[in-house]
């Protein structure tokens, strides 16, 4: 599922349905200086998809770039709590793409917090 494209840089792709039409997905995951992992438009946690980025290093990035490529933000950070999550502007966090965010986006929401942006992400909190 994990296929090594150079040096330090992987790719993973994945088939899913958007309104009944078959798609597929493409991951690039990039291992950085001092070996820690960015994931750019995560595709679906899949556990052998999780085991073999864990053999490469620990994921401390994960990048949503756009309102397309957010859908399983949510469920990498439920896997790796201690990544930054970042997200386009106009992906407002769900339930469904990232439960601890929608506490957060509450959070900000309450009167006297105008001062707290949750999107660009900066990360998600826990």
């Amino acid at each position: 599922m994990l296929e090594q494209i150079a040096d330090n840089l992987w790719s993973a792709t994945q088939q899913i349905s958007v309104h009944g039409l078959p798609v597929r997905t493409r991951m690039t995951v990039v291992r950085l200086p001092g070996g820690a992992l960015w994931l750019h438009s995560p595709i679906a946690p899949a556990p052998t998809l999780r085991a073999a980025l864990d053999a490469l290093g620990d994921v401390r990035w994960i990048v949503a770039p756009n309102r397309m490529h957010h859908l399983f933000a949510g469920a990498w950070q439920a896997h790796y709590p201690l990544a930054a999550l970042w997200g386009h502007r106009a992906w407002r966090p769900s339930a469904r793409t990232c439960p601890s965010c929608t506490a957060w986006t509450r959070h900000c929401r309450q009167p006297g917090k105008t001062a707290c942006r949750c999107s660009p992400l900066q990360a998600c909190p826990s």
